[in-house]
């Protein structure tokens, strides 16, 4: 009698990724942008992942992403609040991250069946924040605004960021009112890093720590003068302030910078116009000749490039004689970019060269004519440290004069890359001529490489720049131009928001 086979069993399907340590569930959970509320529901997966999530180090909170809508609970409210009494206390929260929603005092709220109003509002936000400093010892906080609301997260008095576990503090368009940033620096010893974007600063504003490593300050608007102290910074980041510009005490442990300044932002006057509305993100209209000279976040970006290529592989009609370059100078004169400074009044900035003169990175980002750093130039430190450099046109007036003045300070560099912002016309009116030039060489013994981008293809300053170097004895084979896809010249009138 023949023996019958058995049913081959199906095979059994491995469960791979509950079998993962707690560390790397916790991992992906907060590198794969999974929501709170998505990670609490993974609780009924198994009795694995049971308790998984209440011991999760990043809590995120954010209802809105990349353009859509991640539909939270209905009371988010309440959700949130069950999810942190709920949570593990024995682990200490190590990230949150939320969106801040004005109240109904801050901002009229519109009714719009297309967007649904979140369901809680800025006192939950800074009941959260608290909770998540004092009670949770958080070490990275990051709050920032909704897309679809305008006003700004007030930080009253109740919301305290005193901490000694606190590390990164991270705040867009958040409106910083009385003591907060001096609370902020005496209050959390270990800060190591701080972001500011689009935020108000009001009230008393200095910073001073010895811990802070890095320090981004991104189109703020700065209403009172502004102090840093901060000794032990790494990397600084100030993007385009508005009002005033900061003062920056010596930082020995500086290591790389990014300046990027636009008069127009720092004149006086400026207090005035968005003091009626100081919850709404800033909007102001410029003519002509202040938006072209608006530097976007992503100047010099690779990407952003047609082509790269050594000077002398450019066409014959890229380069100008220095006779056509004075003729159409004279069709075309602008006294900003011939190196006339603007009759205007602006805040901050003392002794902005000498407190970054440690670099060995640096982006130093303005306008032709540009006062602050035209005024510092004149008592300009050596960049004893500076190896990579890369300019804006500020440095192109008076003939080059500023461009040779800050190289004579800079007796190590190496790569310097300079970016020609001007729209075509302006380009033509500046005077380039070889008499112009002769005997003004430069002192840049360790240079390889120098990086020009432009955006017009005739602009004659390329010619003017190349000369400047080959005349001090640089080959043209080191001399790279590179010409971007971006337009050379804006509308008359750009709408400009911090």
């Amino acid at each position: 009698m023949a023996r019958r086979r058995k049913k081959a069993k199906p095979p059994v399907e491995v469960d791979r990724l509950s079998a993962l340590p707690d560390e790397l569930l916790h991992q992906i959970m907060a590198r794969g942008g999974i929501r709170a509320w998505e990670v609490a529901r993974t609780c009924i997966l198994s009795r694995r992942w049971r308790k998984v999530w209440a011991s999760a180090p990043c809590v995120d909170l954010r209802v809105f992403c990349n353009g859509t809508h991640r539909p939270p609970p209905e009371n988010f409210s309440r959700f949130v609040k069950a999810f942190l009494r709920r949570r593990n206390r024995r682990v200490s929260l190590d990230t949150l991250r939320l969106l801040h929603v004005p109240t109904e005092c801050d901002h009229e709220m519109e009714d719009d069946e297309e967007h649904e109003q979140p369901s809680y509002d800025a006192s939950d936000v800074a009941r959260w924040v608290t909770h998540a400093v004092q009670r949770r010892n958080a070490r990275v906080i990051e709050v920032t605004d909704h897309p679809e609301h305008l006003s700004c997260f007030k930080i009253k008095k109740h919301v305290s960021f005193a901490s000694s576990h606190l590390q990164q503090l991270k705040l867009w368009h958040a409106r910083l009112g009385g003591k907060t940033l001096e609370d902020v620096s005496f209050h959390c010893p270990f800060l190591q890093v701080l972001e500011l974007k689009e935020c108000i600063l009001e009230g008393s504003t200095n910073i001073s720590s010895n811990s802070l490593s890095s320090l981004t300050l991104e189109k703020c608007r700065i209403w009172l003068d502004l102090s840093v102290t901060a000794p032990n910074l790494v990397s600084l980041r100030c993007i385009k302030p508005f009002s005033r510009a900061p003062s920056f005490g010596t930082m020995g442990s500086l290591s790389t910078a990014t300046i990027i300044l636009l008069d127009s932002f720092l004149e006086t006057d400026t207090y005035h116009i968005c003091k009626e509305h100081p919850d709404s993100k800033l909007g102001l209209s410029y003519s002509g000749d202040d938006a072209s000279y608006l530097y976007d976040d992503f100047y010099g970006c690779d990407t952003d490039s047609i082509s790269t290529c050594q000077y002398g592989e450019l066409p014959d009609d890229d380069e100008h004689s220095s006779a056509d370059s004075e003729d159409r100078s004279k069709n075309g004169s602008n006294s900003r970019l011939g190196g006339g400074h603007r009759d205007t009044t602006v805040s901050g900035g003392e002794k902005l060269l000498l407190s970054i003169s440690n670099v060995t990175s640096l982006d130093l980002i303005a306008a032709p004519g540009e006062v602050i750093l035209n005024r510092e130039l004149k008592t300009c430190p050596m960049f004893s440290n500076l190896k990579t450099l890369f300019l804006g046109e500020w440095c192109l007036a008076d003939d080059f004069g500023p461009l040779i003045s800050f190289l004579d300070h800079c007796p190590i560099l190496e790569r310097l890359s300079i970016e020609l912002k001007s729209g075509k016309d302006r380009a033509v009116a500046m005077p380039v001529s070889n008499r112009q030039l002769t005997g003004r060489l430069l002192a840049c013994a360790y240079l390889t490489k120098v990086k020009i981008i432009k955006c017009c293809g005739d602009d004659v300053r390329v010619g003017a720049l190349v000369r400047l170097f080959v005349d001090s004895g640089m080959d043209s084979k080191k001399i790279f131009v590179r010409q971007t896809r971006k337009n050379c010249l804006l509308t008359s009138s750009t709408e400009v928001a911090l």
